[in-house]
């Protein structure tokens, strides 16, 4: 494998108006290509045009720094003037203190007087009262002196900030137009960096001035980075070449002191010496109005083509790219399929021109409905041992959860429906149940004393059947894990003790299948899977669950659940689901758990912005969580689906549903997207004429 990057499609030049942009001699491609997003980029030219050339003119600005920076800057600045006149008034009482001649010293001066003089010295207690007030003035004047010039130094910094990001964009435009392979160019970059940072004049800054948020050269330089890291360094082949630029880029935010790790990070090392940056994946806090307009562009072109010429599953999601929360820059994600990548590159090198404060990237990834049963882990000679003595005796070695009161089940249980032939599994997110008062009509207040299941329609909507019956647990779950069994038993001889212990497994789990088909779970009695006005997705199913299921406990995590996790916070009745919270009420960034059938349990954090995919040949838009990698390493997996988005309530007990989580990005599995809940049950009142709620506790 070379180094060049021969796939990259060659951009057209474009006349730059004025002089010299700080971009350089960037290219804007004026193909738009098959893809979407290159339909955009050929119906707005017009106006991405106009848009560059206000970017080439940022290098004439004289503005070296934005408005909040030149704020702290002159305020420090004002500071510094009243330092000036301090100094002046109290020069001729710092000449009289270091005077030699002044009887009666505080000791705390002898240090800078001569070895002759320090016989002298007469112990006075007025005097060195006196003389210790104006030491501590001189250390003020002093700590003003290295803060003044601690100022000048930063102000200087910023000054050459535009010169940095300059030499880096002439290298970026190498690369862009194929003039210099990406490993020559990206050390060249490197080397504009450490020559940067190796600058006598740029150490021991000790102000927190700059910022990615205050100064726009900031966030181009790290937008540069990620450009490289992200779309030309994301081989195997240049592995060594990303790590050097990462942690070269980590000494730069180092001077600024921007933290380019978290706590967590430190932490998680033993020695913080290894820790090296590593680009993740944060969510928005406040929705960008530049970015909805480049979301709400994509959805409106979609509307008025019949077709849509992209693949199954790829999507656009804005999130922010980069170390930490702090330091991380608005960026938009593009999944598309592995043999897409280098094709949509030249795509990602027009966006780059065009939107100068935001970096574009795609990866091979693609949404997937959370569906798809993971294999069953088959038993090894390894843990043979452990296993066999508990298998006949104890339901919580088996590798999918049961309910211990059947009466009373807990939220998260596997699901499926109840055919042996079934190819689906998902997660029953939990229970809700219709409002039925005094003023209902009578034909509809015998609902009221049922119990309702909820999950993604996917799962369990069967084109076989008209309204299935459901398993809980999953039936092709329990199917798995009896193939799991019969495989592991051929190694071991008829008549050993090893194969018999298997066999009464494998008749355990046959008898209780044989339970669920003479006493099923529940029975689907509405569902949907369709894109509705607001390209958003519904998917989800309504189960009327067995009469002998009562739920008197209403939404509960489980004992076996909140025991496993070990976090104090959910003990004490904080297991419990009390309601459910709309999206306008909810704060973005906040964090966010799940618990399904496959991965468990995992974290997250609520994105402020919504993606856009394609799936079903539809152009679709969804909410979604992005992984929290302190806590796993990845969101969600199939088998997922349906399991609810839940949240810690702050100002009570207990927790409140987000949404149903439906899809997750097949690869990188760091995205969860979900249906916010106060969404599905405004659309089922709007199908059933009745209101709905989140089933609480007695």
């Amino acid at each position: 494998m070379t180094e060049n990057n021969d796939n990259m499609a060659h951009t057209n030049d474009v006349e730059a108006s004025g002089s010299q942009s700080l971009w350089g001699r960037s290219q804007i491609s004026k193909k738009s290509g098959n893809t979407l997003v290159g339909s955009i980029l050929g119906t707005q030219s017009g106006k991405t045009n106009n848009a560059s050339n206000d970017n080439t003119n940022v290098s004439n600005s004289s503005t070296l720094v934005t408005k909040k920076t030149k704020m702290n800057v002159a305020d420090k600045m004002q500071q510094l003037s009243v330092y000036d006149e301090v100094d002046e008034q109290n020069i001729s009482e710092i000449e009289e203190e270091n005077d030699i001649s002044v009887v009666g010293k505080p000791l705390r001066v002898l240090n800078g007087l001569s070895s002759e003089n320090e016989t002298s010295v007469v112990k006075d207690i007025n005097t060195v009262s006196t003389k210790t007030i104006n030491s501590k003035d001189n250390n003020t004047i002093n700590s003003k002196s290295d803060n003044k010039e601690n100022v000048k130094k930063t102000v200087f910094v910023i000054q050459r900030l535009p010169i940095l990001c300059e030499n880096l964009s002439f290298v970026i435009d190498d690369i862009h137009q194929n003039m210099d392979s990406v490993s020559k160019a990206t050390m060249s970059f490197i080397d504009i960096l450490k020559n940067f940072i190796d600058d006598e004049a740029n150490k021991n800054l000790k102000m927190h001035v700059i910022t990615f948020e205050n100064n726009v050269y900031m966030t181009k330089i790290f937008k540069m980075v990620l450009h490289l890291c992200d779309n030309f360094l994301f081989k195997p082949v240049y592995q060594t070449t990303r790590a050097i630029l990462l942690t070269k880029f980590s000494q730069f935010c180092n001077l600024f002191n921007i933290k380019t790790t978290s706590k967590d990070d430190l932490l998680s090392n033993e020695d913080v010496r290894v820790t090296m940056p590593c680009l993740q994946l944060f969510p928005n806090l406040e929705k960008s109005s530049e970015i909805e307009k480049i979301m709400h562009g994509i959805i409106e072109l979609s509307k008025n083509n019949s077709v849509v010429s992209e693949s199954e599953g790829s999507f656009i999601a804005p999130l922010k790219r980069g170390f930490t929360q702090d330091c991380s820059i608005t960026s938009i994600m593009f999944g598309v399929a592995e043999d897409t990548v280098d094709c949509n590159l030249s795509t990602i090198c027009s966006l780059y021109s065009m939107f100068p404060n935001i970096h574009f990237y795609s990866v091979a990834d693609q949404i997937e409905p959370c569906s798809v049963a993971k294999e069953v882990k088959p038993i090894t000679d390894a843990n043979i041992q452990t296993q066999l003595e508990s298998l006949i005796s104890n339901w919580n070695t088996l590798p999918f959860r049961t309910p211990k009161d059947f009466c009373n089940p807990p939220i998260s249980l596997s699901v499926s429906t109840l055919n042996r032939k079934t190819k689906m599994s998902g997660t029953l997110g939990g229970f809700i149940q219709p409002v039925i008062n005094e003023n209902s009509p009578k034909q509809l207040k015998h609902y009221g004393n049922s119990v309702y299941g909820i999950t993604c329609a996917h799962v369990i909507l069967s084109e076989s059947q008209d309204y299935p019956e459901i398993s809980l647990p999953s039936l092709l779950l329990q199917q798995k894990y009896i193939t799991s069994l019969n495989n592991a038993k051929r190694d071991y001889p008829e008549g050993s003790k090893q194969r018999e212990i298997f066999n009464k497994e494998i008749s355990r789990i046959e008898q209780y299948m044989d339970f669920q088909f003479q006493n099923p779970a529940g029975q689907v009695i509405w569902g949907e899977r369709c894109i509705l006005n607001d390209a958003q997705l519904s998917d989800f199913a309504i189960v009327k669950m067995n009469k002998n299921i009562k739920l008197e406990c209403g939404n509960y995590l489980g004992d076996d659940v909140i025991q496993s996790l070990g976090d104090p916070s959910l003990r004490f009745d904080n297991g419990f689901i009390t309601g459910y919270t709309k999206m306008n009420h909810i704060k973005p960034g906040v964090e966010i758990f799940k618990y399904g059938s496959s991965t468990k349990f995992t974290r997250g954090f609520l994105n402020g912005q919504r993606m856009v995919y394609w799936s079903d040949g539809k152009l679709q838009s969804s909410e979604f969580v992005i992984n929290s990698l302190n806590n796993n390493p990845l969101f969600a997996t199939g088998g997922d689906s349906g399991s609810f988005v839940l949240t810690k309530n702050s100002n009570k007990l207990g927790l409140s549903v987000v949404g149903m989580l439906h899809s997750y990005d097949g690869e990188m599995k760091q995205l969860g997207l979900f249906t916010p809940m106060d969404n599905i049950l405004t659309r089922l009142k709007a199908v059933t004429k009745v209101e709905w709620q989140i089933k609480s506790k007695e």
